[in-house]
């Protein structure tokens, strides 16, 4: 249900897609949805942000990954990051656009809520995944792979 309401709220969007997630690897990231997610809405807009932020950047490299390629091809659209230190946030959040969003409280249980059109959690939320934004960086990992 989670990846279902993952399908469902990315293929809407229309400026910007944020999300966190554990690794690489994730079931959300690696299906084939995202990357037409991705790319649907880097053709409509080209002022689009993607951007992913890792918990840990070191599982799943060394392998192929459709979403590294996505953001070795598209680099001015796509950017990925990683928390530095582990376990910092216990939370999993997606924001899509200025209205929409999931969210998820604790990484080892699926519940948690989400919204469709309700402009303040959206905002809350995307407040939220901002403060975890600015203190990651650039992952070394993710930026080997790609090369």
């Amino acid at each position: 249900e989670y990846v279902a309401l993952h399908r469902n709220m990315l293929t809407q969007a229309q400026r910007r897609m944020w999300l966190i997630c554990e690794n690489i690897n994730a079931p959300i990231l690696n299906n084939e949805f995202f990357n037409q997610s991705v790319l649907q809405l880097v053709k409509h807009n080209s002022q689009a942000e993607i951007r992913i932020l890792l918990l840990d950047d070191k599982s799943g490299t060394g392998h192929f990954n459709p979403v590294i390629n996505l953001a070795q091809r598209l680099s001015s659209f796509v950017e990925i990051r990683t928390l530095q230190g582990a376990g910092k946030i216990n939370e999993m959040i997606t924001v899509v656009d200025f209205a929409a969003g999931i969210y998820r409280k604790n990484l080892n249980n699926h519940t948690g809520f989400a919204t469709y059109n309700n402009y303040l959690i959206a905002q809350r939320l995307h407040e939220n995944y901002d403060k975890h934004w600015q203190f990651a960086r650039p992952s070394l990992e993710t930026r080997r792979l790609s090369l």
